[in-house]
Formats: C-alpha cells, structure tokens, sequence
C-alpha cells in the first residue's frame, strides 16, 4: 500500500468459510468505504522473491486458487454491506492470467462492479483483454475531485522494482526491462483506444524499490535510464529493503544484518 493506514474490515477464506478479521490496512487513494478480498492461498514456496513474504510465489497452482464463484460471494456481499472499494488479496492477482481474467468477466456478468478495486500484479503477465476487462470493471479508478480531471481516471500500476536485469534477478522476479516494455506497449494501445471515445483518462505509476542486495551505483543509473526511456506519468521510490523472517533475504543476511529471529522484530533494511 501507499497512504494513510487505517482500520478495514477485511473477509477472508478459511476452508472455504468466509470469516471476517479486524486488521491493520495501508491503503492507496481509498476512503473508509474499503475492505479485502481473498482471491487466492499460497502453501509452498516456488520462484521465490527473495525480500517479501506477502509477493513470495509468482507460480500459483490451481489447487491454491478460491474458485470465481467464491470470490464473487464475497464481493456481492461487501457491496450489498455498502463498500464502494476494495482490494483483492492475492499474491499476484494476474498469476495466472487465465484466473483474473474469469474474475473481472464474471464481475461484469453478475453486474458485481465496484466504484473501484487494485490489487499486486505482475508486470509481465498483462495483455489487451485483461486491460480491457480492468477498464470495464473500474480497476484502479479515481474520480473528479479538487485537482484531477474532470472525469474518471485510470491510474494503472507497474510494480517493476527495478529498472536493472541484474537487480531484478537478484530478487527473483521473473521478468525482465524488456518484459515490462511489452506491457507498457499493450498499456499504451489500449489507452488510445479508449481515449479516442473521451471519457477516460489513463495514466500510469511505477514503483521502484532501492536498495536490494548488489544494489549500486551503476544498477541505479540503468534504474534512471530506464525511467526516462519508458517516462511513467507517477513514480514511486522506496529506499531501503526491509528484512523479513523466513525469506531468502533473511537467510542471506543472517550474521550480518540479525542473528537471532528476534532480533528481526525491530525493523532491520539492508545498508544502501
């Protein structure tokens, strides 16, 4: 998440009984009126990301995965609640494609339609339909207040990490520069479709994250080069990755950084 934390009602699947949790959400741009949606369990640890717990399997088998009809159960039941947005809960809802994409259609069949939903995505895993889908489903949607457009606006993200081959191996995602260059080409097609009928207006944020294991002058200079290649409309940076138990970061700083688990309850970021 990127703004303000507060306090959500979430609903989540538990042997395939919905069960609802006070927790702790970050959000990015929502109101009060937001929760979270489990579209998908997570078991076994596959293509691993090395720093995050959350992210840590792009391989997703369809044993993992809530079936479409559960998830739209519970997205008509936060509507029918009141909730006007929502965040589907998923270590990367476009993994795989075929999944999301029978989410949104069956949203747009039943008429499930929010004023807004965002999830995590795969920068690599997007093409036209799912776009289209995302459009039709007010994914990622803002609407006219002080200082925005007046009219809906799309601000579609592109969690890249990196702008460096090199970084991006390192952490284990299994993309490329040249992978995310292709979305944004697909990104950009379906924008002026879309623009010709007015309506709509696109625009696109990426975020970036320095600091991981290799990180140095030269990988950030390819990072900036990259950015003002491709010349993202918003951009996001955090410096500095947070060690989590029970991720390879972990155990590859182990001895250096921490020594003891508990030692990871205070915040421990890699040195940048």
């Amino acid at each position: 998440g990127h703004g303000p934390g507060e306090d959500q009602e979430g609903l989540h699947h538990r042997g395939g009984v919905p069960h609802p949790q006070r927790r702790r959400q970050v959000v990015a741009g929502e109101g009060a009126h937001h929760v979270d949606v489990a579209v998908g369990e997570v078991d076994e640890l596959h293509d691993a990301v090395d720093h995050c717990v959350a992210h840590r399997d792009e391989g997703v088998h369809e044993a993992e995965l809530q079936p479409v009809d559960d998830v739209l159960d519970e997205v008509h039941i936060l509507r029918k609640a009141g909730f006007s947005s929502f965040m589907f809960v998923d270590d990367v809802f476009n993994v795989p494609l075929g999944h999301a994409k029978d989410i949104l259609k069956a949203m747009i069949r039943t008429k499930e339609i929010p004023e807004n939903w965002h999830a995590y995505l795969n920068p690599k895993n997007i093409d036209e339909e799912l776009l289209e889908l995302v459009v039709e489903t007010n994914g990622w949607s803002c609407y006219p207040t002080i200082g925005w457009p007046q009219q809906r606006a799309i601000i579609f993200p592109f969690s890249i990490e990196s702008g460096c081959d090199r970084i991006l191996k390192n952490i284990g995602k299994d993309y490329t520069t040249e992978d995310i260059v292709k979305s944004l080409t697909v990104f950009d097609r379906v924008k002026k479709g879309y623009q010709q009928g007015g309506g709509i207006a696109f625009s696109t944020v990426f975020y970036l994250l320095m600091g991981y294991l290799g990180e140095d002058e030269e990988s950030v200079r390819e990072s900036c080069q990259f950015l003002n290649e491709i010349l993202p409309d918003w951009l996001s940076i955090q410096i500095g990755v947070r060690v989590y138990p029970y991720t390879p970061l972990a155990e590859k700083t182990r001895g250096i950084l921490w020594h003891e688990p508990k030692d990871l309850l205070a915040p421990i970021f890699v040195a940048f």
